[in-house]
Formats: C-alpha cells, structure tokens, sequence
C-alpha cells in the first residue's frame, strides 16, 4: 500500500521523491517527499498542489478533495491551511467523505489529463465548484460541454456555475 501511494505523488508540483532508503528511484521534482515510517508527504509548497480532476468526477468537489488529500497523508490543519479553510469544516468534510466513498476512491492510480491547482480553490470569493470550473475553462480552454463531462455534472448545471462566476467578476469591477 505504502509503494502504491509513493507512486500517486506524481501528482504534485514543487517537492521531491526520497526514494534513497530502499529503492533506486531517480528523484523528480515533481514528486512529492514520502515519509514511510509515518506513511504521510511532506510538502514544500503547498499553494501548488495539483489535484486530479477525475477525483470530483459525480462527487461533492470539496469532499473529493479533501478526501484525496486526507489520503496521501495530510492532516487536517494542513489541509484546511491549503484550502483556506477552518479545521472543523475539513474535519466535518472528511467524516461525511469517509462515510459515501471507498477507501480506494481517495487514492486513484489513474493518470489525469486535467489536474487543479489548490491555489485556484484558496480563494473563498468562489465556491469550491465555481472556482474549478473557472480554473479548467481559463487555464485549459475547456468548454462548458467539456467541463461538465469531466466534472460529471449537467450540462446546465455547469452553464449556471459559468454565468455565477461571470456576474461576480462584473461586480468587482
């Protein structure tokens, strides 16, 4: 299980594989820093952080995500630090993620074509879904279609999320 973990840290940006206690891995900087002895990463940087976006896939997008991370091994200050958050709202997310999802649904060895930058989701301007969808639509290009197939989510679901994020940054201005 520990190995199969080491191997989903390639996920991340900005941190280092230690692989020099048993393994002849060469080290990338795109992996993360995996501590076997207590089974958890360490991370340097944890604005950049990409996440998957086939973990949100049919799934409250917060719960996905904080059950994904809880999974690699952060705590829950950690997380809540990452995603702006209070401590008790990500301990509550994670008791109702535990409770709907399997524990092999946090940790995927799917590779992704899509990842989210928990910086995108740090601002609380938007809401957890408003922020991906504005995230893959500026930063990928992706279309609404696109986006609610790989988000899993209604067509319209998605348009109604689109035109939110539209009206709030007019407001702003």
């Amino acid at each position: 299980m520990i190995e199969k973990n080491a191997l989903i840290m390639h996920n991340l940006y900005d941190v280092q594989v230690d692989y020099s206690s048993t393994d002849n891995f060469q080290q990338d900087p795109a992996e993360a820093q995996f501590n076997r002895a207590s089974n958890s990463i360490s991370i340097n940087s944890p604005a950049e952080i990409m996440v998957p976006v086939h973990i949100v896939n049919h799934k409250s997008a917060l719960q996905a995500i904080v059950f994904y991370l809880k999974s690699l091994g952060m705590s829950y200050s950690k997380i809540a630090s990452v995603l702006n958050r209070d401590e008790r709202t990500i301990w509550c997310t994670y008791d109702k993620a535990r409770r709907k999802f399997s524990e092999n649904q946090g940790v995927l060895e799917e590779k992704s074509d899509y990842y989210i930058s928990l910086s995108a989701i740090k601002s609380r301007n938007f809401s957890v879904l408003e922020s991906i969808v504005m995230y893959l639509n500026t930063e990928y290009d992706l279309s609404i279609n696109e986006i609610s197939i790989l988000l899993g989510k209604k067509y319209r679901t998605i348009w109604t999320i689109h035109r939110r994020i539209r009206k709030k940054i007019e407001n702003e201005r």
